[in-house]
């Protein structure tokens, strides 16, 4: 791809296709899809970047020192790159076996879903269930009244599991006691006070399994790589530890516990 003062070579462009992921065939095979990739995400950068330099901007102090630590930061990702990411694979065998040793991991928890309505104070909350059978579209007198409307699924209804008891403590509760298709409340809540009806309860579920590939994955590379950069840094150690002196104090000021420990003395 060419533009006014460059271009861009195939090597740079492969480099941008490793950066955003992109795995599909035809964005190495079809020139239509090479050309709209290059568009939206390559040159677009290189344009504004262009104009800038030509504008003069970088010969600004601000802007000089803004690039410099840009320079030592794309360094340090690039070096990061080789040296970690690059050496760690992840196959399907060590993916699934994850799966299997940690199925709770992977597991979709006990759901309760209900209609509400959130009243902006308890009198009201209070006034409205007076009123009401537990039989109306509650979210229906909700979006009426102008009150605060949750996000709903498909068929209309809210859906919380345990994970909702630490921001909703008061709220979960409610929901565990209640009976099915009876109206309860007010309870305090974070966006005021909620009349609910539980409709149904759904019992716990695995993950989808792309959903429950895709995050042992991760978490299979993270752990991975993690390893990978404690080897790293320790080679380091030890062959340069005749020409560097780390500061204890500075170096515990800048570097998380967990990187720490895997720099600390051995045995």
């Amino acid at each position: 791809f060419a533009y006014d003062n460059g271009q861009v070579s195939t090597e740079e462009y492969l480099e941008v296709l490793k950066k955003h992921r992109v795995t599909r065939p035809e964005a190495l095979q079809d020139s239509a899809t090479i050309a709209a990739f290059a568009r939206r995400a390559i040159l677009p950068e290189l344009v504004l970047a262009a104009a800038a330099e030509k504008a003069g901007y970088h010969q600004e102090p601000e802007a000089a020192a803004h690039l410099a630590k840009a320079d030592e930061e794309l360094l340090l990702k690039a070096v990061y790159q080789r040296q970690v990411s690059d050496s760690v694979t992840v196959d399907t065998a060590a993916v699934e076996r994850y799966i299997a040793a940690h199925p709770e991991r992977f597991t979709i928890p006990e759901s309760i879903c209900f209609d509400e309505l959130i009243a902006p104070s308890p009198q009201e909350a209070q006034q409205l269930k007076d009123t009401l059978t537990g039989q109306e579209d509650l979210a229906a007198l909700a979006k009426a009244r102008g009150f605060p409307l949750r996000p709903r699924r498909a068929d209309g209804l809210v859906c919380m599991h345990r994970y909702n008891s630490v921001p909703y403590p008061q709220l979960w509760r409610a929901l565990q006691q209640a009976e099915v298709g009876v109206l309860n409340g007010p309870v305090r809540t974070r966006e005021g006070f909620a009349l609910f009806v539980v409709v149904r309860t759904e019992p716990a579920r695995p993950e989808p399994p792309q959903q429950s590939r895709q995050r042992a994955r991760a978490t299979l590379v993270q752990q991975a790589e993690q390893a990978r950069f404690d080897q790293w840094i320790a080679s380091l150690r030890e062959k340069y530890r005749d020409e560097i002196d780390i500061s204890a104090e500075q170096l515990a000021a800048a570097l998380p516990d967990s990187l720490l420990a895997s720099l600390g003395p051995r045995e």
